[in-house]
């Protein structure tokens, strides 16, 4: 979906959702009319409703959702490289990407569980891709990591050929060296995630 976005009323939404930041997620919710941020942190709650001046182009129906996490360093950078107010922006589901000539920025969105809305009745359920009793096999085997990722500090967590596998290594290409273990079956369909160690 492309639509116009106003980058300084996107700002100013943002800081204004989060307590001028110090609430460590954001969660905005689109409508034609409406914007609206409603999140808590640890000591404070903060509830925002504008009319919508931040997306232009939305059809009658349209509700749109951006979750952020650290909006002060993971978006508020990237906007302010943009030098006017209006840029074209096409939301994909996990991404918003914003175009001005010659620039492109790209804005990662999070799923709605890793952010803290302040109303968590409203929060989907996250449908996990495979569970597994952690056995001794997984544990040795999380000692050995540790070895390794102590001197690459990354560990790999994903779905492969119907398996659930962890591994480590330096990095995710074939001329690395590395250690991995296939846990579980599963039927979700391939994905890694990686973490620091």
């Amino acid at each position: 979906m492309a639509v116009e976005l106003n980058v300084s009323n996107f700002k100013n939404l943002i800081k204004r959702g989060t307590v001028n930041y110090a609430i460590d997620n954001a969660k905005l919710i689109f409508t034609p009319a409406k914007a609206a941020c409603a999140m808590r942190g640890t000591d404070l709650i903060s509830s925002v409703t504008i009319d919508n001046d931040v997306l232009t182009g939305l059809k009658r129906d349209d509700e749109i959702e951006f979750c952020f996490v650290n909006p002060l360093n993971n978006v508020l950078p990237y906007l302010e490289i943009l030098r006017g107010d209006m840029v074209t922006a096409s939301i994909k589901d996990s991404c918003i990407e914003l175009a001005e000539d010659p620039h492109k920025v790209k804005l990662t969105l999070f799923h709605p569980n890793v952010v803290t809305p302040f109303d968590t009745s409203k929060r989907p359920q996250i449908d996990f891709f495979v569970s597994f009793v952690i056995n001794e096999q997984f544990i040795n085997f999380l000692d050995k990591t540790k070895r390794v990722c102590a001197s690459v500090g990354r560990i790999y967590l994903g779905v492969k050929n119907g398996y659930l596998y962890a591994r480590a290594g330096g990095a995710a290409n074939e001329l690395t060296s590395e250690i991995s273990l296939n846990l579980v079956k599963s039927g979700f369909k391939d994905v890694e995630l990686n973490f620091n160690f």
